[in-house]
């Protein structure tokens, strides 16, 4: 049993190192996604949107009027909404400054190349990365302060804010019935080779936070970390969360040296889930936190 405890403040402590230098990166990476634009220069009325999560956040405004073109991936409007359609692999500098954009919505980590081109044209852009919900709530407070739709923000982050109480409230319901003192042990992979996780400062941890679960590897303050078979072993997760763009399968992971006596491997509470989904950066995550909470149910 002693061992045991030695065993996991060891590596608590590896995790503490690891995140206080994978903060120092983190926070190089907000510098760069929370450059915005001076948008009191002239008005927006002309938008080319690649990002789904900014496609959503508008469509929730009401401000998908100002939307002249929509990347593929980021099209939620369906062949209705009248707007232009870039490509996926067509996201090029002329194909978009041919609809003449007042301001681009940008993938973060995606779309860098771009950044400089759109600034020495001086066209405006802007691009979501979100550590939390709280911070989520900021830029879609700047989008619409950036848009003069600073009304229709206001409501949107409201009507999120009322659905997370109602969320809250069914959490805190299920575990009372259920008659559970504490709450499920997740364990969340990003990726198998290396093996990784999502530490604090993911907006995926919140998510799972939110749906009354517990990330085991919460102590991590960065958004990730490479961490080892043992940490995952130790920390003996109730249930594993894995992103179907990793390509793992349940049986690859119940096959892992020294996985079979983890909780969630012997109870069958393995899922392959949408990561894309389920990490939504707009108001639309609420329905996500749902999803997870009645998953991990």
């Amino acid at each position: 049993m002693k061992g045991s405890i030695r065993k996991l403040i060891t590596i608590l402590i590896m995790l503490a190192l690891t995140a206080s230098v994978s903060a120092k990166s983190k926070t190089i990476i907000k510098k760069i996604k929370r450059e915005v634009i001076n948008t009191n220069v002239k008005t927006i009325s002309s938008i080319v949107v690649l990002s789904k999560s900014a496609a959503e956040i508008l469509s929730e405004m009401n401000a998908v009027d100002l939307i002249t073109a929509v990347s593929e991936s980021a099209n939620i409007f369906g062949e209705e909404a009248a707007k232009s359609v870039i490509l996926d692999g067509e996201e090029d500098l002329e194909n978009i400054i041919s609809y003449k954009p007042d301001l681009v919505f940008l993938v973060d980590g995606k779309h860098r190349a771009l950044e400089d081109a759109l600034d020495e044209r001086n066209i405006e852009w802007y691009k979501m990365y979100p550590d939390s919900i709280q911070e989520l709530k900021d830029q879609i407070f700047e989008i619409g302060e950036m848009l003069g739709y600073d009304t229709e923000a206001l409501s949107v982050v409201t009507n999120m804010e009322e659905r997370l109480d109602e969320v809250k409230q069914a959490v805190a319901q299920y575990y009372e019935t259920e008659g559970l003192s504490k709450p499920i042990n997740v364990y969340y992979e990003e990726s198998d080779d290396p093996l990784s996780t999502i530490g604090s400062r993911c907006f995926m941890h919140e998510i799972i936070a939110s749906a009354g679960a517990r990330n085991i590897f919460e102590i991590i303050n960065s958004a990730n970390c490479t961490i080892s078979s043992d940490q995952v072993i130790t920390l003996n997760p109730d249930v594993i969360l894995i992103p179907a763009a990793n390509g793992t399968s349940v049986e690859e992971v119940k096959a892992r040296e020294g996985w079979q006596n983890i909780s969630a491997v012997k109870n069958d509470r393995i899922y392959i889930i949408d990561g894309a989904e389920y990490g939504k950066y707009s108001p639309l995550c609420v329905d996500s936190i749902y999803n997870l909470f009645e998953l991990l149910k």
